[in-house]
């Protein structure tokens, strides 16, 4: 799976921000990690185009947001632009936590694709985690209503993460 967010999500503790790493943080302008994640993201989708046909292109957006906080949210939006400018061919996802829950974030993630979709962002999939670990299982009847309301974005979704803990 490339995509920018799990390109610059995870690594140092760096007072947090989502563990973005070191090196990112550690970039002197706004301009600069622009024009790095611009150059990460049409790098790895020109290398795997035509091998790879989907990617998670923003991970977590709900949830990760020191690049939108350093840049603003056109860099969420842009990184579509160029994977699609990479590859005119893939599947471009959008992936987040926290969806699948009743007391989460269905509505918002619903309303975030749509608006970028009223933008001619080509987001082409959603991706919905599904991490139930003990203590964390949605019932079926909320799970199935968290999905409809995600699926009002019109697009395909797929789960693009999953764990099922230990059953308590």
């Amino acid at each position: 799976e490339m995509c920018i967010r799990d390109r610059l999500w995870g690594g140092y503790n760096y007072e947090d921000d989502h563990a973005t790493p070191r090196w990112v943080k550690d970039l002197p302008t706004a301009q600069a990690i622009t024009d790095t994640c611009k150059m990460r993201v049409i790098r790895e989708v020109t290398r795997y185009k035509g091998i790879v046909k989907e990617y998670d292109v923003m991970n977590e957006p709900l949830h990760a947001t020191y690049l939108a906080s350093r840049v603003g949210d056109s860099i969420n939006w842009n990184c579509f632009k160029w994977a699609r400018s990479a590859d005119p061919d893939a599947n471009l996802f959008i992936n987040d936590y926290n969806v699948e829950y009743v007391w989460g974030d269905a509505k918002k993630y619903r309303d975030m694709i749509l608006n970028m979709r009223s933008m001619g962002i080509p987001v082409t999939g959603v991706g919905m985690q599904a991490h139930f670990w003990e203590g964390m299982r949605p019932n079926v009847t909320e799970f199935v209503t968290q999905i409809n309301i995600v699926a009002e974005a019109g697009l395909p979704i797929k789960f693009t993460e999953f764990d099922n803990g230990p059953l308590g």
